[in-house]
Order: C-alpha cells, then structure tokens, then sequence
C-alpha cells in the first residue's frame, strides 16, 4: 500500500531542489569564518543564500540563522527588560507559553491575550489591555501568523495596527506562514521581528532564521565569537543556510495560496460532512484560515485510538496535541477554544502546501473509507 504524508505542518519533506542538491554531494563543510579556500568558499555560499533569502522576502531586516523557531522564541524572551510585559496568545504553541512561568520569575508581568471560540484575536479588547496595563518598560508581543494546529490566520495587518495603537514590540512567528497564506513573503516592515523554521518548507532540520527590524534591540541567547554581527554566536552553518534558499526559491515558484485556499474551502466542505455524528471541525467559524490545515474531534475515540485507523489506510495524520509513549495528551488549544470535553480527541490533518485537486481525488476516497468506519456518536 502506498502511503500518504499529511503532516506538513510536523516537517515537510524536503524540497526537490534540496534533494538534488545533496544527491550531488555538493557539501562546503568548513567553517565560514576561516581564512583559507575551503572556508573561503563557504563564506561565499553562506553570503549568496542570505542574500537571496533576504530578496525572497523583501525586507531590509537584518537577517541571522538559528536552529528554528524554538529557539528565537528563547532568545528575545530571555532579552526582555527588567520589568517589560510579555503578551501572548493562549493558543501559542508550547515554546512560547513555556516562557511565562519563568519571566513572571523574574518580575516580568505577563499577559494572554484575548482570542475568540475560533482561536481569533479579539483585537479592540487586546489593544485595550495592553493600554491599561504597559509597564514604563514597554511590551513584547509574540503574534503567531498562522496557528499551527487549526490554521488560524492572525493577519500581519493587525499586528501593525496594534502595535501603531499601544508601542508595543512584535515579533512574529511565522513558522507555519511560508506557502500557506496569501503574501507570506511580504513582510509588514514596521513590525520588530519575523521567525522561521525551515524544516517546515522543505529545507533541512535543525535551520531557522530571524529577520531582525534594524531599530530593535536583539539580546543575543548565545554569546561567543561574535558570528553573525553579534545576533548569535557559534560556528555558521552554510549548508543549512544553502537549503533555505534552494527550498524558498521551489516554494516562490510553485506556491499558489489564493487558488490552494480554494481547494481547501473544499477539503473542509468534504471533511464537515464525513464528520456528521461522529464529530466535529474546530475553527470552523473563523474569518481566516491557511490553505492547508483542517484540525478536528472524532467524539467516540480519542485521538491515540482514531489515529491507528488512518495509519492503517496509509494515511499519514497526527494528533492535534503532543503526544507522549503513544497516549493522547490534553490540546492547550482546545481546552482554550472551549472544547475541554474533546481535548485528548484532536486529529490534525495538514496538506501540502501545493496540492492539487487530482491529488484530492486519490486521497479522499481512502480518507471517507475510515470515517465510514467510526462510530456515531
């Protein structure tokens, strides 16, 4: 049996261009800051992808690589002020509401923001908020562009005009951003900062990147040889810096958000009516969603129980939360969408970025079959 992959938004497999690349064995191992050919070459090759990369993107932000969103993230929470506010979504994704146990620590007040049943920012309410409650040492909001289990869109747009509304600094995590939502690579230049992971469209693992507004402030988590302007230390990694821009280059090409978000209008259509009975979609009331990410509840199992069902028809989706030794953990997003009943049923279904309709037609089949299979509840 052929298997299907729908778990795009866990780890992409790895773009053609990339996959081409390391057939050829074309590797510049040596350390870019050496003075001889080899790190010489290197260098050039570092050089080249971040400037293309910064071109893929448009911005004149000031670019450094990392190992991906997990540790941005780490890095300017740990760069606060002493007494700054740090404001989030309580849908964020676990690295960033990790943060707040040990911020409120060390006297920094800490705020979630507001968001509707469908995970939506309630924005006039934030906006209101962060007014009532700004310390004389400023705030930082982490503003997730895409909610990486429902697909929730919180538009770049809105993030300017809160951050135009109160002063507060925004950095975006736009992990699940690139392919996945119209102008994902316009980047609002009034916001602080935007970070990557590049595993997510197809570049090797253990690769981010931050672009950094040149009027912001960037504590670096990593202190050392003073790689990267002083953004953050350590040996660079050109080949993971190369796979970015071969990936990003494949994604700039082929990527169609606004005709794939089409496609996915249908996927959920098709999805609402397998679940009648037997569960239901989460977000499906919001304003915004990505083009291709569907998060439901199957009500009579639990998502450790449902899963093996797809797995066995070669279908390849995840839990909706983190799981552990196989048993379904509570989703911190569904709890916070008011479904605490469902919390440990979350399925995830997250299509590639570029699929097509001939490619729904040879999934959908299979995918039917299980649903046909469950139970009502």
């Amino acid at each position: 049996m052929d298997r299907v992959y729908l778990d795009f938004n866990a780890t992409s497999p790895l773009a053609a261009s990339v996959t081409r690349w390391l057939a050829k064995g074309e590797f510049f191992w040596a350390n870019p800051a050496s003075q001889h050919g080899s790190g010489k070459a290197a260098r050039a090759r570092l050089d080249e992808a971040s400037d293309a990369i910064a071109r893929s993107f448009g911005t004149t932000h000031r670019l450094h690589f990392h190992s991906g969103v997990t540790e941005a993230v780490n890095t300017w929470a740990a760069g606060l002020a002493p007494g700054a506010l740090f404001a989030y979504a309580p849908t964020d994704h676990s690295c960033v509401r990790a943060q707040v146990e040990r911020l409120e620590r060390q006297g920094h007040p800490c705020l979630a923001l507001p968001v509707d049943h469908n995970g939506e920012l309630r924005l006039d309410e934030a906006i209101a908020q962060l007014q009532q409650r700004m310390p004389a040492a400023g705030a930082w909001v982490n503003w997730t562009w895409v909610q990486n289990e429902t697909g929730v869109v919180w538009p770049l747009k809105d993030a300017v005009q809160l951050q135009a509304a109160t002063g507060v600094r925004v950095h975006v995590d736009a992990a699940q951003a690139p392919g996945k939502v119209e102008g994902w690579n316009q980047l609002s230049p009034e916001l602080d900062a935007y970070s990557f992971s590049a595993h997510k469209f197809g570049a090797l693992k253990g690769v981010g990147f931050t672009f950094v507004h040149p009027q912001t402030t960037w504590v670096p988590l990593l202190k050392g040889g003073g790689q990267q302007g002083g953004l953050r230390a350590g040996t660079e990694n050109p080949m993971g810096a190369w796979s970015v821009k071969l990936a990003l280059e494949d994604l700039t090409r082929d990527a169609r958000p606004a005709e794939t978000l089409t496609l996915m209008s249908q996927v959920r259509r098709e999805l609402d009516g397998w679940l009648v009975g037997k569960g239901e979609r989460i977000a499906a009331g919001a304003r915004q969603l990505n083009c291709n990410t569907a998060l439901f509840v199957v009500h009579p199992l639990r998502s450790d129980m449902a899963l093996p069902l797809f797995d066995l028809a070669g279908l390849e989706l995840s839990m909706g939360s983190a799981c552990g030794s196989g048993t379904a953990k509570a989703s911190h997003v569904l709890e916070v969408l008011g479904h605490e009943k469902w919390a440990r049923h979350g399925l995830r279904l997250s299509l590639p970025w570029a699929f097509t309709a001939e490619d729904w037609a040879k999934w959908a089949p299979r995918l039917a079959q299980v649903f046909e299979k469950l139970k009502k509840s």
